[in-house]
């Protein structure tokens, strides 16, 4: 049997879900070209600060199986008020689905942390 991870279709071929693929279906969807969706990207950047934002208390968590997860931010930073949790055997985002028996441990795990770090914020205000 195929694994899970195997079986993802934004992951595995032949349906590997790439940034031509991406921006091809920007163009054939809205009418972006690549360039105007490039360039858009990089004034977001240059505005937000991109992969080192200057900004503190922002949580990133990203599921490891996640094909998103390259775009954000994985290792807590050591300059701002930063962490970032990666869930282990997680795709996208299944911490914020109502919580239930069967979930895999690392899930369970994640709302922990997301829990007591943000408690820890809202300690400071």
């Amino acid at each position: 049997p195929r694994s899970r991870a195997r079986a993802c279709p934004f992951t595995s071929t032949p349906w590997v879900n790439t940034l031509s693929m991406n921006l091809d279906l920007c163009t054939l969807t809205f009418g972006i070209s690549n360039t105007s969706v490039l360039s858009n990207v990089d004034t977001s950047n240059a505005q937000y600060g991109g992969r080192s934002p200057d900004i503190d208390r922002i949580l990133y968590v990203n599921g490891a199986d996640d094909p998103w997860s390259s775009q954000s931010i994985l290792e807590s930073s050591t300059v701002h008020d930063l962490p970032a949790i990666v869930v282990e055997g997680a795709s996208h985002h299944p911490w914020t689905h109502p919580s239930l028996d069967s979930d895999q441990q690392s899930v369970k795990d994640a709302r922990v942390a997301i829990r007591a770090q943000v408690s820890a914020w809202l300690a400071l205000a």
